[in-house]
């Protein structure tokens, strides 16, 4: 097929206006060049026509993806296909002249001169022209090369050239293979319509209305303005694109380059003058900075769920190891307003947070008494707490929340004393599983109905199997088991 025939050979079976590629191969340099000079009106779109593209071709409008490049954003060729692996495709820009009224020349670029490619003895040399081509004889392609999930075999060419005048105003999209029927995106669990990959466009709309508007608002407002298939899939990539946008506005109020953990410190003491997530940042001498995060929002729904001794929700607060070189206390509460559609249970809410270096009774003073101080008019007597086995922790909520229930944590307390009957007082493995059990088993200690014959249970266990026991695991029931049950 010759250059000129490219303009009229359109198809039949494809989308309307897509012309068919000849010999079902990717496009000569040549005829992408004449394309992208004298595109032909019936072949430029706005984006890339829907329907199939089974070894075809078309233009695509290319300023919207110049600008996008511009900002540092990637550049977006949309199509009806599906996911395209964004792995697997791969970018490469060639210089190119032409001599004359010939095909143009593939050149090489080495130490600021345009040479040619030339081998020697199997070694490949490159020899500067000389002269050298005016800039204005230099054209350069760029194209992007990649494959469809759903089936390598069909590929997608993205071409483009710039000249010193500028990127050109069109791009050449050619799709090679038989396009496969449309799948469901691989990460999809519940939703069984094919995967469409939303618009550009579209997605850049959404990022300007959800600075203004609530994700709802601004999706039901896409539905009632664009067609069904230029809105988003669902709610779930609005507020996707909304926290995107909180994401990047945060990073742009911050320094990237973090060097030191007294940087780190430095940036967080300038984000609590402005971030409502990060209400105190403590500071003393010779002890870690300590960090409480909030918001007014949590604050409200634990009063609205935690204060009734009844029916409300245990306010609970574990502390982590392996977040990084700092400790992270954790609280959870239930939302008992919502309602899991699956399973008819309440989710389970993060509340306030607290970063800090040392785990003493001092150093949670700082977040629990901040957290008191917020409900100071509620009536603690109303609020259970839940907690681990952390002994500072303990001493603290009960200082700070006077007259709160204290509720231990089973599961903690029973690893703890696995551990303890293991590396500390070294008994058997028979002899530490009759003692969990004697206080977590189904009819341990765990299991008393009441204070009376919680106190039976204790004194039969003191008289029985604590008295083969070492002196260090009578020590750790009395202090630890006890105590925390009491």
């Amino acid at each position: 097929m010759t250059d000129q025939q490219l303009d009229s050979s359109l198809t039949d079976d494809n989308a309307d206006g897509m012309a068919k590629l000849p010999r079902d191969d990717w496009l000569s340099t040549d005829s992408i060049l004449q394309l992208l000079r004298q595109p032909p009106a019936e072949l430029v779109h706005g984006s890339v026509p829907r329907g199939r593209k089974d070894n075809s071709y078309c233009l695509v409008d290319n300023k919207v993806n110049v600008a996008r490049h511009g900002r540092g954003e990637r550049r977006q060729y949309d199509d009806d296909c599906g996911a395209w692996n964004g792995g697997g495709g791969r970018l490469c820009s060639f210089p190119y002249i032409t001599v004359g009224q010939g095909a143009p020349r593939r050149v090489f670029l080495r130490a600021g001169n345009y040479c040619v490619e030339r081998q020697i003895d199997g070694v490949r040399t490159y020899e500067p022209f000389d002269p050298q081509p005016a800039p204005a004889d230099v054209t350069t392609i760029t194209r992007y090369y990649g494959t469809l999930n759903a089936d390598p075999s069909f590929k997608k060419r993205v071409s483009w050239m710039a000249t010193v005048d500028g990127p050109s105003d069109v791009a050449v999209v050619e799709y090679r293979g038989v396009q496969p029927t449309p799948v469901v995106h691989g990460n999809s669990t519940v939703n069984t319509a094919p995967y469409v990959r939303t618009q550009a466009s579209t997605m850049d709309h959404v990022g300007d209305a959800v600075s203004k508007a609530t994700p709802k608002a601004v999706y039901t407002d896409c539905l009632l303005s664009m067609g069904a298939a230029d809105a988003p899939r669902n709610s779930r990539s609005v507020r996707d694109k909304k926290h995107q946008q909180s994401q990047k506005a945060r990073l742009q109020r911050q320094t990237h380059h973090r060097l030191n953990f007294a940087d780190e410190i430095l940036q967080v003491l300038a984000m609590a003058q402005d971030d409502s997530f990060v209400r105190c940042v403590q500071i003393s001498g010779n002890r870690v900075p300590c960090i409480v995060l909030y918001r007014d929002r949590q604050l409200r729904e634990i009063k609205a769920f935690c204060f009734d001794s009844s029916r409300g929700s245990v306010w609970s607060f574990d502390k982590t190891f392996n977040l990084g070189p700092m400790y992270v206390t954790v609280s959870t509460y239930t939302n008992q307003a919502l309602n899991r559609g699956s399973t008819g249970s309440s989710p389970v809410f993060f509340g306030p947070m607290f970063i800090h270096g040392h785990s003493d009774t001092d150093t949670f003073n700082i977040f629990f008494g901040r957290l008191a101080s917020k409900l100071q008019d509620l009536d603690f007597r109303q609020l259970r707490l839940g907690l681990d086995d952390e002994y500072a922790m303990r001493k603290s909520l009960a200082f700070c929340f006077r007259g709160a229930a204290l509720l231990a944590c089973t599961r903690h307390l029973k690893q703890n004393s696995e551990s303890c009957g293991g590396d500390l007082a070294g008994l058997s493995a028979s002899l530490k599983q009759r003692f969990v059990n004697a206080v977590f088993g189904d009819t341990g200690l765990t299991s008393c109905a009441d204070v009376a014959e919680f106190e039976c249970a204790v004194d039969r266990l003191r008289a029985g199997l604590l008295s083969d026991v070492p002196e260090q695991l009578r020590t750790y029931f009395n202090n630890r088991c006890i105590e925390t049950h009491n």
